[in-house]
């Protein structure tokens, strides 16, 4: 069975915002900043504070010579290519909680389950929230159900770790 975890939107960054003076969301505006100097160019992905509108600037590239640049990709950085926006998004945010979805089959009315994760990016949920919901269990079960080895995350034991791409999941009540 696959466990497919699909984000439902780019990760936000908090941050200390410089004209709010202090810690706010930012949201990603899904668009890049190409800076040219001297043949050398400078790319950033824009956020955008969401108190007070203040733009953020998240380094992608620094000081890259135009020549080592395909013609390609620099289009799709003036272009705003969503892939490669999404790509740079999920990099620069690594380990932030983003809202998704699991997409599964039904689980089997009784008896266990044995289930391989599919996650394209990372979404930063934990094992125990994940569970808790796709089961229907309080995470307190399924701690309970970890430690009598009857629920196991790729043998481990730690079900605070976040969901990874490739990772495995059994149940055998």
């Amino acid at each position: 069975m696959v466990w497919r975890v699909e984000a439902l939107a780019l990760p936000a960054l908090s941050l200390p915002c410089a004209r709010c003076a202090r810690v706010s969301s930012f949201i990603c505006t899904e668009r890049f900043r190409v800076n040219a100097n001297g043949g050398l160019l400078d790319v950033w992905l824009l956020y955008r504070c969401v108190a007070c509108a203040e733009v953020h600037k998240e380094r992608v590239m620094r000081r890259a010579p135009v020549r080592s640049i395909s013609c390609e990709r620099l289009a799709s950085h003036q272009g705003g290519d969503a892939a490669l926006v999404r790509a740079c998004a999920f990099s620069l945010a690594r380990g932030v909680d983003v809202p998704h979805r699991v997409l599964r089959a039904p689980l089997p009315g009784c008896g266990g389950f044995i289930a391989r994760i599919e996650q394209p990016e990372p979404c930063g949920a934990r094992w125990d929230r994940l569970l808790a919901r796709e089961l229907g269990w309080s995470r307190s079960r399924i701690a309970r159900e970890a430690e009598r080895g009857a629920l196991q995350v790729n043998g481990a034991s730690e079900l605070r770790r976040v969901v990874a791409d490739g990772d495995v999941v059994a149940f055998e009540p």
